[in-house]
């Protein structure tokens, strides 16, 4: 199946002002990347100030059915026409960059697979007892506000467990529970002294 592209515009949700040119091939995943992706340049910044006042981007696809090369071009031209034109694009480069749609053969992916396997990124680092007991202190002290639990709750909702992970978490609960701690052992003896006054 040949992959066709797109050029697409962002723009100000407040005036209508084109401020970034941009090719896909597929609109809305990008447009969900440009928002919660945040990346440390013009278009980054313009995005998260955005965000900030509760509003995004206006997305707005001006050519469909496009080569790879075909977008290259539209999009190198369109953003040359608009600085030429004085509109103050948030763009980084003057387009064409990029590899959108590349695919690596399966051979590159077998040497990259072989290359990597075994390698454990980040096995270097270690946290010595000391440093995971005040992390853990400190999560256990942690009082969440009730819009971090409604957003805690929001992103778990619809999520669908293995049975291996429902019963890891089981076994995991049954032990936590066998010696509980002080802060427990004051909820339990609070919730008891709440059900007994019922």
């Amino acid at each position: 199946m040949i992959r066709t592209f797109y050029v697409y515009a962002l723009k100000c949700p407040d005036t209508g002002d084109v401020r970034y040119i941009g090719k896909t091939c597929d609109p809305e995943r990008r447009f969900r990347w440009h928002m919660y992706q945040k990346t440390k340049d013009h278009k980054g910044f313009w995005i998260q100030k955005l965000r900030r006042n509760k509003k995004k981007p206006v997305i707005q696809v001006l050519a469909s059915g496009l080569t790879f090369d075909q977008a290259n071009n539209l999009e190198i031209f369109l953003i040359a026409l608009l600085r030429l034109m004085g509109t103050n694009l948030v763009n980084s480069t003057n387009g064409g960059e990029g590899c959108s749609g590349f695919k690596q053969s399966e051979e590159t992916k077998q040497r990259l697979r072989e290359i990597n396997r075994g390698n454990n990124h980040g096995a270097h680092v270690r946290h010595d007892e000391k440093f995971k007991a005040e992390l853990a202190q400190r999560n256990r002290e942690r009082v969440w506000t009730a819009e971090q639990r409604k957003k805690s709750s929001r992103s778990h909702s619809g999520r669908k467990l293995t049975e291996e992970h429902r019963r890891k978490l089981a076994e995991h609960w049954r032990e936590y529970w066998k010696q509980p701690n002080e802060d427990h052992r004051r909820k339990l003896a609070h919730l008891a002294s709440k059900l007994s006054s019922l």
